[in-house]
């Protein structure tokens, strides 16, 4: 049996916090999509979920995230895979990284000065009153259950891959004014309606129903409307990581020259160009920037001035020629060393760049590697230590070894009891007793295990936020019930009467609509007939609140009606039958002009979403990503037949 673990990867996705909602991330929405096609499966091996361009997700990193995002809606993980959801999330990270990828080859880097300016923007708006900027960032990183340096990280990680994004999708401006102008007419058209009600509780011509019929109903519904909820007691044994002998041990020449020789493309560099840049999205800007370069301003200088706000810098950063864009190469490969290029235009905006550098294909020696590839390998031993290390306490549960015994076993392991509680973490009471132990997100984590997992065996080891891991087993289960029937008889009656009641109100209304139909009778004479009311309601819009006794679910039936037919609707307490009388189409005028423009805008975001989504794709073809579908399938396929 194989757990939920381990390694820490050498980065992740810039959208990986997006699912915890209270940031707001502007990019959340946009790379949410069919998975279908997305990323190849091909043979990874380890406890990386996933690698594209030498870039990796490790299980440990992925598991937290997959976790939190589906414990809020009560999803079992299991489930969640068969159901796709966890290839969903797999897919959003493996897009962020091709968009990460893409903008770091491109050479858009955020400096310190514009990273810290991005997250104050982001913590302001979440500062109460009297509170400082730090204290705000640090309670909201208590609530994400986030490090500071990982959310720093991710912040930046954003920015920068937003900048690829945004100028995706600004280069995107189509022109949509005549179906912007009949969306508004459209959006926008009133109409007045004359009706008819008949309400059920008119119908008094009906049987009493019989204690069978009325038992009958409760069988029926109970279920939905009156089942108590299932309580469980638990056991919860808690492995702390840091008491594990996960010490990697020697790392021999052998094992370097073999790592060295085996990953020599991580070593391999092709001509470099190192340069330093500026990049406006005003050609303008680019055009005096470059005419104050030559008058001996430097780059550095001319952007710490006011006359560069708004562009991007980077300092004496390296490209491999192989993986410039053309227009890069082109303009660079023309000058000379210590040289800057006429300013041109790229995806990114206006580039003013200057070539500091230009360096011959290499390979890193070995020897000037050895620092770098210890350091991988005993990164990568002691992941695979603490791997073997849970896996094996993992079985041994499995095989029966109680907690007593694996507290006994293992150095450190805490056994908390918990009393009943139900899929909510709460008792009888309302208390969340697993928050006296755990933090909030680990109770729901491990409320989630106790409740899907086999009864009287311990659950599979997962990993809680502060890197230790626990398993949970039930202790005593008190069943799910129904609230008796003799206590909810007069209640069950009451439905049941209300049921009969509607049932003959609609034949009746039914039949109503038929001979105004065959009789060409309008409401008016059929309201005399009936001796009922001709009520009339005015100016329904398709957006507006509905007025009673009409229900919102109307809007569709009245604004697909044709003026002058009769047709027949339920509303609130019953049916009714109407009538369109008029309706109003405004002009797409200038008086409208905002409204039209607004309806133009969210066009345009359309087309600009779908442009990225085919960016998307191209960036699928031009880097390899691959998955490690054995590792996902024993991690999360356990109940669900997967080998």
């Amino acid at each position: 049996m194989v757990m939920q673990s381990l390694r820490k990867g050498s980065s992740g996705g810039f959208l990986k916090y997006i699912l915890f909602g209270i940031l707001g991330m502007s990019v959340g929405g946009l790379v949410v999509m069919d998975v279908t096609g997305v990323f190849n499966t091909g043979g990874i091996g380890g406890t990386d979920v996933a690698k594209v361009e030498g870039r990796t997700i490790s299980i440990q990193e992925f598991d937290r995230k997959v976790r939190r995002s589906l414990a809020r809606y009560n999803i079992p993980v299991e489930k969640a895979y068969e159901m796709g959801l966890v290839d969903e999330i797999l897919s959003n990270d493996i897009r962020a990284l091709y968009l990460l990828i893409e903008a770091e080859k491109m050479g858009v880097q955020i400096d310190k000065k514009h990273l810290a300016k991005k997250i104050a923007e982001i913590v302001k708006p979440q500062m109460m009153e009297g509170e400082k900027l730090q204290d705000a960032l640090n309670r909201i990183l208590q609530y994400q259950r986030m490090p500071e340096k990982e959310f720093v990280k991710n912040v930046g990680a954003e920015a920068t891959g937003n900048i690829l994004m945004n100028t995706i999708t600004d280069a995107m401006d189509p022109s949509r004014d005549d179906l912007a102008k009949v969306l508004f007419q459209f959006q926008n058209q009133t109409r007045d309606i004359e009706f008819v009600a008949f309400l059920d509780n008119e119908i008094n011509d009906y049987e009493k129903p019989t204690e069978k019929q009325i038992k009958s109903l409760y069988d029926s519904i109970k279920s939905q409307k009156y089942q108590t909820p299932e309580y469980r007691s638990s056991e919860v044994i808690v492995f702390n990581t840091d008491d594990f002998d996960v010490t990697p041990g020697e790392i021999s020449e052998d094992e370097m020259n073999e790592f060295y020789e085996d990953n020599i493309d991580r070593f391999s560099v092709g001509e470099q160009y190192f340069i330093t840049q500026i990049i406006t999205s005003d050609e303008a800007m680019a055009q005096a920037v470059y005419e104050q370069v030559q008058n001996g301003k430097t780059l550095k200088e001319i952007f710490e001035s006011d006359e560069a706000k708004g562009a991007q810098y980077s300092e004496n950063i390296s490209f491999e020629t192989e993986m410039m864009l053309p227009e890069f190469y082109d303009s660079l490969s023309a000058i000379n060393i210590g040289e800057t290029a006429k300013p041109f235009k790229t995806v990114l905006g206006y580039h003013v760049a200057k070539l500091n550098e230009v360096r011959d294909p290499e390979v890193i020696p070995f020897e000037k590697s050895k620092s770098a590839i210890k350091k991988q390998i005993e990164k990568d031993k002691k992941a695979d230590a603490l791997f073997e290390v849970v896996s094996s306490i993992d079985e041994e549960l499995a095989d029966g070894m109680s907690f007593e015994e694996a507290k006994e076993k293992y150095k450190g392991a805490e056994i908390h009891t918990v009393a009943s509680i139900d899929q909510r973490g709460r008792d009888k009471d309302g208390k969340e007793l697993l928050q006296d132990i755990f933090d909030a997100e680990g109770a729901i984590l491990i409320t989630q295990a106790l409740f899907e997992n086999i009864e009287d065996e311990p659950s599979p080891l997962f990993e809680l936020e502060n890197g230790s891991f626990v398993s949970v087993k039930t202790v005593e289960k008190q069943d799910a019930d129904y609230t008796p029937f003799s206590e909810v008889r007069a209640e069950v009656e009451k439905q049941y009467i209300a049921d009969i009641q509607n049932a003959e109100n609609e034949m009746q209304v039914r039949k109503y609509l038929a001979e105004v139909e065959t009789s060409k009778a309008s409401l008016k004479e059929l309201a005399k007939e009936k001796q009922r009311a001709l009520q009339n309601i005015y100016d329904i819009s398709l957006s507006g609140e509905m007025s009673a006794p009409l229900l919102q679910q109307n809007t569709s039936t009245i604004f697909q009606a044709i003026p002058g037919n009769v047709g027949m609707m339920e509303i609130d307490g019953g049916y009714a039958l109407f009538n369109v009388t008029d309706f109003m189409i405004p002009e797409a005028n200038n008086e409208n002009l905002v409204k039209i423009e607004e309806i133009k805008a969210a066009l345009e975001k359309d087309t600009q979403d779908e442009a990225l989504l085919m960016y998307l794709g191209m960036l699928n073809g031009k880097y390899e990503a691959k998955i490690n579908k054995a590792l996902l399938d024993n991690v999360y396929g356990r109940n669900t037949g997967a080998q």
